[in-house]
């Protein structure tokens, strides 16, 4: 019985492992060129093909697909694009199911920047998504100017896709407002992509971990109650075997979140505690705080000023006011302002200076006339503001 048990765990040792090769396929738009047969839909104008890439050029909404030659199920892609403005474009595939010559739409966000620029898009956590299409293509807004470079599709062969799954049931969620109360727990992707914007949104793209934890005590739960129907003499007993596994699985996961919990703690003594003052960084407020002990004997010299923070983030004002009292930060005012003070940015690629002196906030004039005090990092100013 022995030999029988040595020569298959030789046999199984000797099973060449799946090949870790990431298939891919390129649509390829600089030159001039675009691969395929191209249907353009509502467009207002017809893409423009340029040695720079495919530029889309419209003032109404509409939408460009091509027949799908690709010869693998597609888990994610990346699109290289060039674009002066922020801007949500769509990847869409065709689903008769639902109507016919109807597309599934998938909206993504792609960023400005004066370089090209690759965006990444995960499909294994879009349970809309089959895997492969007839067509696909892109869809685009009304007042779209955009740049496409380059379209790469990607598959992942099962063992890399289990290698990723444990790489993400390690990998930590970072500190956030949330975690005050609960933490998400360790969860698993199955891209190297989807394993890096997990965290991006609340709730995280993924699936939990916990469903594999019930599943392993359901298997242990069921393997126990088929050796007490035998009535073996074994020992420990069936019931007390599965109570021991149970805990196993108990003490693991309660490592595995320990852990987590311990990475806030190492990340904010790196980050913070132990950094040189000016290089600072402290959770989702990064250099807020060495910005504030920058500027705060200026803004001390007066009872209030005007601060202009991160979009939606109270957090901000709140450590401001904390940080710099007894002088209190205003909100940005309906109106232009009528008397001079001081101003903290931060956070605001929108407030600024404008050609004529002004200071502008989201195209909106705040003040006659500014000149700047200080530059920080992440957008960070001190002004001083006249009316």
């Amino acid at each position: 019985m022995r030999l029988k048990t040595l020569l298959l765990l030789l046999f199984l040792l000797t099973l060449p492992l799946p090949a870790a090769a990431m298939q891919s396929e390129v649509w390829n738009f600089i030159g001039g060129s675009g691969p395929g047969d191209w249907e353009v839909r509502d467009l207002s104008q017809q893409p423009i093909p340029t040695t720079e890439g495919l530029r889309i050029l419209t003032t109404s909404e509409g939408l460009i697909a091509r027949p799908n030659t690709i010869s693998f199920p597609i888990d994610a892609l990346r699109i290289e694009t060039l674009t002066a403005n922020d801007m949500e474009i769509v990847f869409a595939w065709l689903n008769p199911s639902i109507a016919q010559n109807s597309y599934l739409q998938l909206p993504f966000l792609i960023k400005a920047d004066s370089m090209p620029r690759t965006t990444s898009v995960d499909l294994t956590t879009i349970s809309e998504w089959p895997g492969r299409s007839q067509r696909l293509g892109f869809a685009f807004p009304k007042g779209t100017d955009l740049l496409i470079r380059r379209v790469e599709f990607l598959h992942w062969n099962p063992f890399e896709k289990l290698l990723e799954a444990i790489k993400s049931f390690w990998t930590f969620d970072t500190l956030n407002v949330h975690s005050v109360n609960f933490v998400w727990g360790p969860l698993l992707t199955f891209t190297p992509i989807a394993r890096m914007q997990m965290a991006n949104t609340d709730p995280p793209i993924a699936y939990s971990a916990n469903a594999v934890f019930y599943v392993l005590a359901a298997f242990a739960a069921l393997c126990c109650f088929l050796l007490a129907r035998r009535g073996t003499t074994m020992r420990p007993r069936p019931l007390v075997l599965f109570f021991l596994i149970v805990a196993g699985l108990w003490v693991f996961y309660d490592l595995r979140m320990g852990a987590e919990i311990l990475s806030y703690a190492r990340t904010d003594w790196q980050s913070y505690v132990m950094a040189k003052p000016g290089n600072r960084s402290f959770r989702i407020f990064q250099n807020f705080y060495d910005v504030l002990e920058t500027v705060r004997p200026d803004l001390q010299k007066t009872p209030s000023y005007l601060f202009v923070g991160p979009r939606g983030e109270n957090f901000f004002l709140a450590t401001a006011r904390y940080e710099t009292y007894p002088s209190l930060p205003q909100p940005l005012p309906q109106e232009p302002i009528t008397e001079s003070s001081l101003a903290l940015v931060y956070g605001r690629p929108d407030a600024g200076i404008d050609e004529e002196g002004h200071f502008v906030v989201d195209g909106k004039i705040v003040a006659g006339s500014a000149s700047v005090i200080r530059t920080f990092p992440n957008f960070g100013l001190l002004l001083e503001l006249k009316p």
